[in-house]
């Protein structure tokens, strides 16, 4: 079995936490240069906006979304700091991009839970109280 790990909205999440102000707001996380969204809180997501779309598309569909740039340093050390409790959660882990990582279940230590979806809710929240960001979890053969 194995568990797949993914930070929300990461890149907005990630100035959510910097900024607690922006909770609950449309907010559009920018890549380099500014012409796309590259993450969206939940509030723009709602409204229409996607990954990936070029800001002016996004802004037809939220033109009150505040928009910024990725915080790239500060999302380094958020990925940093969630990879370290999965890290402990299992040594079989790989990291498939700065906010996506798949464990091997029978790496935990006592060996594969009995429950995948309790131990997965159980991560789930130790994550969220350590980082104050949120992530889904699938699990799967």
């Amino acid at each position: 079995m194995i568990a797949h790990i993914d930070a929300d909205s990461f890149f907005a999440s990630v100035l959510v936490r910097k900024d607690p102000r922006l909770r609950g707001k449309p907010l559009l996380a920018l890549g380099m240069g500014g012409g796309c969204v590259i993450a969206a809180s939940y509030e723009a997501k709602a409204l229409g906006v996607k990954t990936g779309m070029p800001l002016k598309e996004a802004l037809v569909f939220v033109p009150h979304a505040i928009r910024m740039p990725a915080d790239f340093r500060e999302t380094a050390i958020a990925s940093r700091e969630i990879e370290k409790i999965l890290e402990d959660e299992g040594p079989m882990l790989e990291q498939m991009s700065v906010d996506e990582w798949f464990l091997e279940l029978v790496s935990v230590p006592g060996g594969m839970p009995k429950d995948p979806i309790t131990w997965a809710k159980r991560l789930q929240k130790k994550i969220l109280d350590k980082t104050a960001l949120s992530v889904s979890i699938g699990v799967g053969p």
